[in-house]
């Protein structure tokens, strides 16, 4: 895991911290931690806010800045810094992309001080079936550059088009068709805290690499 990651991971625990709530009694757990990961990650945030000690506009909040790391971290992991020029439209490509992804939580069992989860996910693995083709453009776009094409342009509207060619191609293949996974099994811990519960940022991130995979770095 990189420095990005470690400083999502940040994140994500401000998002859990943020998120507290309660639940009536262990039957409707599940519920309530399938309302929490469809607000932080799919920005359905109906359920969560009906169950949860948090407003529309706090949820929207969490869920935008998630969006926004996310897609720090895409450009972080193909080499250029993201700007107002490609911030907006990256942030509503992964809300598409995680849109695609599908989970529910397939067991849950009461332990101490809290809950232990298992959800079911089927991935979106867009950056995983794609590997090669990203890489290749990455390498093409690179030698476009020293080749001079982008002389007399900054560094930003360089990175600008970069960002832009490589969502130009995402943007198609997700088009054609979304490239789903198999489902996998992901454990959690809700701890109770303070009348509610929260999810760690190590657990929300496993939950998120699940999601969405990149290839190991």
């Amino acid at each position: 895991m990189n420095k990005w990651k470690y400083w999502l991971a940040a994140l994500l625990m401000a998002a859990a911290i943020l998120l507290p709530g309660c639940t009536s009694s262990g039957s409707d757990t599940a519920e309530y931690l399938e309302s929490m990961i469809s607000s932080v990650y799919l920005g359905n945030h109906e359920s969560y806010v009906e169950s949860a000690a948090v407003t529309q506009e706090e949820a929207e909040e969490v869920y935008l800045d998630r969006l926004q790391s996310e897609s720090l971290y895409f450009a972080s992991r193909l080499g250029f810094i993201q700007s107002d020029d490609t911030l907006y439209r990256t942030m509503a490509f992964f809300r598409r992309v995680y849109g695609y992804s599908s989970f529910s939580v397939s067991k849950i069992e009461s332990i101490e001080d809290g809950y232990q989860a298992e959800f079911e996910i089927t991935p979106v693995n867009l950056f995983l079936a794609y590997q090669e083709e990203i890489e290749a453009r990455v390498l093409q776009f690179s030698k476009r550059v020293s080749e001079g094409e982008f002389d007399g342009q900054t560094q930003r509207e360089i990175d600008c088009q970069y960002c832009n060619d490589l969502l130009n191609f995402l943007e198609g293949k997700l088009d054609d068709e979304v490239p789903l996974g198999e489902p996998c099994t992901i454990a959690i811990t809700l701890q109770e805290t303070d009348g509610g519960y929260t999810v760690s940022g190590d657990d929300l991130l496993k939950i998120e690499q699940a999601l969405v995979p990149y290839p190991e770095s």
